[in-house]
């Protein structure tokens, strides 16, 4: 494996991970507090779809912090590079 192709999947794996680990506990802490029964907008859905939806939209939202934060640690020299 290449040393470019390394590093992709390294920056990857380290936005990816930490946010699934605190989506999933925040999705099981969410569920703990709150039931499906009382959510009007996750009625219609089964248990297990509402579970997932949740899980999927916690996951992205901590995906998309983690990847913002990796954005504005590069270097300004990099970010502000005249063509």
């Amino acid at each position: 494996m290449s040393e470019y192709v390394f590093k992709k999947v390294q920056k990857f794996s380290a936005i990816l991970w930490p946010s699934f680990l605190i989506s999933a506990i925040t999705n099981a802490l969410f569920f703990v507090f709150f039931d499906l029964q009382d959510l009007l907008f996750l009625a219609n859905f089964s248990p297990i779809s509402a579970y997932s939806m949740g899980f999927l939209f916690l996951w992205i939202t901590t995906a998309l912090t983690a990847l913002t934060t990796c954005y504005y640690l590069r270097p300004c020299h990099l970010i502000n590079k005249k063509p």
